[in-house]
C-alpha cells in the first residue's frame, strides 16, 4: 500500500481487517467510434503493457528448444 490508497475495514466479532479497496473504474465514452477511458489517476504506460502481454504470450507459444526435447 502507498499513501493515498483507499482502504476498507471488514469488521467481525473478533477482529478488524483493513483491506485495500480496488480503484473505482469509470465508464468510458465513445468518441468517433473509439472507446475512450477517462483518467484513472494511475500512472501507466499502455504501450509497454501491451508489449509485455504480447511478449509473454509469444514466449508461451514457442516450442521448447531441441536440447530440452532430447533430454526427455
Amino acid at each position: 500500500m502507498k499513501p493515498g490508497d483507499q482502504v476498507r475495514a471488514d469488521v467481525s466479532p473478533n477482529r478488524i481487517d483493513i483491506c485495500p479497496e480496488p480503484p473505482v473504474m469509470a465508464q468510458g465514452v465513445i468518441e468517433n467510434g473509439v472507446l475512450v477511458m477517462v483518467r484513472q489517476g494511475i500512472r501507466m504506460d499502455a504501450a509497454a503493457a501491451v508489449r509485455s502481454d504480447r511478449d509473454s504470450l509469444a514466449a508461451r507459444s514457442q516450442p521448447p528448444p531441441v536440447s530440452k526435447l532430447l533430454r526427455q
